[in-house]
């Protein structure tokens, strides 16, 4: 059988979370990162970064799934 799919590769919103906390309604994302991709590749300033960090896109769901 065949399986439906969505590719979600593209620019997604990016942001760190150094303290754990953030919620989805909470996040407010300056960055962007392309995925797949790497965050420390795209934004050097967090080579040394070690913790949490949160990536968000909006995609709409096919009607006929």
């Amino acid at each position: 059988t065949h399986r439906a799919t969505l590719d979600l590769n593209g620019t997604w919103s990016f942001q760190i979370d150094p303290g754990a906390a953030l919620t989805p309604e909470m996040l407010a994302p300056e960055r962007t990162i392309g995925v797949p991709g790497c965050c420390k590749a795209a934004h050097p300033d967090l080579l040394r970064y070690a913790g949490v960090a949160l990536d968000r896109r909006d995609f709409d769901v096919p009607t006929d799934w």
